[in-house]
C-alpha cells in the first residue's frame, strides 16, 4: 500500500500544473540540516521537494553533489516554496532503490524564514524519515 501511495503522489506531480519552483533561486531563508538514519545502508540520491503539508510535493532540487555525495547542510531559497508548497520534504534513496523522506510543515519553514541568520531557529532539521510522504499530515 505504501508503494502505491508513493506512486500515485509521484503521477500527480508528473500529470498536474508546474509550478514555478527552482533550485537555487530567490533569497536565502534557512539551513537545512540533514541526519540519515545508519540503517539506510549507502545512498545515493538525495532529492529536495516543495511540500503542501499533506500530500501534495512538487520536486525543486536534486542535493547529491557531482561526485555522488550528500551535502548535510546546505542553503534554502525562496524560490524553492511557493504559498501552496510552503513546506520541505527531503528524500535519500539508497543503492537498492528504497526511498525515505523526511519533511517540515509550513508553519516551521515560515519560522524559520523569520529567524535571524547563523541562529538556531533558522536551521530546519531533517531527521525522523518515513517511507512515504503521506505519513507526515498531522
Amino acid at each position: 500500500m505504501h508503494k502505491t501511495l508513493l506512486v500515485a503522489a509521484f503521477s500527480l506531480l508528473a500529470t498536474g500544473p508546474a509550478l514555478a519552483l527552482g533550485c537555487s533561486e530567490g533569497s536565502h531563508f534557512a539551513n537545512a540540516e540533514v541526519y540519515p538514519a545508519k540503517t539506510m545502508g549507502t545512498l545515493t540520491t538525495a532529492t529536495q521537494y516543495a511540500w503542501d503539508g499533506g500530500t501534495g510535493i512538487v520536486r525543486t532540487c536534486n542535493l547529491t553533489t557531482e561526485s555522488g555525495d550528500l551535502a548535510g547542510v546546505w542553503n534554502l531559497f525562496s524560490g524553492e516554496i511557493d504559498v501552496a508548497h510552503g513546506g520541505i520534504c527531503i528524500a535519500l534513496t539508497n543503492s537498492d532503490g528504497r526511498s525515505w523522506y523526511s519533511c517540515v510543515t509550513p508553519d516551521a519553514v515560515a519560522r524559520a524564514s523569520a529567524a535571524r541568520p547563523d541562529t538556531p531557529g533558522f536551521a530546519l532539521s531533517f531527521r525522523d524519515w518515513q517511507t512515504e510522504v503521506a505519513a507526515f499530515r498531522r
